[in-house]
């Protein structure tokens, strides 16, 4: 026979039963927000339940993987970018001015029928410097003016060439030395003589900078020979020049 059991028993079981299951109601609240911000959820739970995570919009993860890396790579390109400080002269040119004569010279067919030594007198001129090929060489226009005496009369030459220079001028280094060719045009000759030549020339020298405010010196040497283009007339000379030189 099947065992009823008393109504009085199962209602007493029920009432002590019921307070453990209202601790663990689980309260939700949804905060309004803007659209384009993460939500804000707070579980509350019951001593015996597990505490529920929170998000805020405030425990954002740092990026990472491809995020992080194409960000780190863009700061570092444009720490690469940044111009680096000037050095050197601290200027984009400079103009040196130059005095100088002939050390030892010799002219063939020119003025005479065989050859002539000394005949070169004096020589100045301009060099300007235009640019550079960074940290190798400097790109330099010079201006010459040379005058001779020579068998048959006197002679005055202008002289117009492209010159580059090794080490460039923003090195800072003392010495330096190049070469360049260009052209000759005689302003006074002696007759019968092409009044044009080919110029070329040599050089080695030593420059200082800034040496009061932007005014510096500088000393070269080296040889100043041309050819004539519609005679045969030749010059092969060995120059010494001193002068000032100026950056801005």
């Amino acid at each position: 026979m099947r065992r009823l059991i008393p109504v009085g028993t199962f209602m007493t079981a029920l009432l002590v039963a019921f307070p453990a299951w209202s601790q663990r109601v689980e309260v939700t609240d949804m905060t309004d927000v803007a659209p384009d911000q993460p939500q804000t959820r707070s579980t509350s739970a019951g001593p015996n339940s597990p505490v529920g995570r929170r998000y805020s919009q405030g425990s954002e993860t740092p990026p990472t993987g491809r995020d992080a890396a194409s960000k780190y790579m863009g700061a570092a390109a444009s720490e690469g970018n940044r111009a680096p400080a000037r050095s050197g002269t601290g200027a984009a040119h400079y103009l040196a001015v130059h005095l100088g004569t002939f050390l030892s010279d010799d002219a063939y067919k020119w003025g005479s029928q065989g050859k002539a030594s000394d005949v070169g007198d004096l020589n100045a001129g301009v060099t300007y410097r235009v640019g550079e090929w960074v940290n190798s060489m400097d790109l330099a226009i010079r201006l010459d003016l040379s005058t001779y005496s020579l068998p048959g009369g006197g002679a005055t030459k202008i002289s117009v060439l492209p010159l580059i220079l090794f080490p460039d001028a923003n090195s800072r280094f003392p010495l330096y030395f190049g070469g360049g060719v260009g052209a000759g045009i005689m302003a006074k000759t002696t007759g019968g003589e092409s009044a044009l030549a080919l110029e070329y020339q040599f050089l080695l020298g030593a420059r200082f900078f800034e040496i009061v405010q932007s005014t510096g010196f500088f000393v070269e040497a080296g040889v100043k020979n041309h050819l004539h283009l519609f005679s045969d007339g030749q010059f092969n000379g060995q120059f010494l020049a001193a002068g000032a030189v100026f950056t801005f």
